[in-house]
């Protein structure tokens, strides 16, 4: 059970990068405003990452 929801948090949060990368990433306004849609990018994609590592670790356990 526990590793379904953190599979389904990865598929949300990659789902989220891609839509922020077609919708939000903001080229045209300047290096701080690019740098500050860099940053929300990667933490998403560590977001993904990590949830898709500890459902590996969770289904060891359960």
């Amino acid at each position: 059970m526990i590793r379904h929801i953190l599979m389904a948090l990865s598929g949300l949060f990659v789902f989220l990068d891609i839509a922020f990368i077609f919708f939000f990433f903001d080229f045209q306004n300047g290096f701080l405003l690019f740098l500050r849609d860099a940053v929300i990018f990667l933490l998403l994609i560590t977001a993904a990452y990590f949830c898709y590592k500890w459902s590996d670790e969770v289904s060891d356990f359960y």
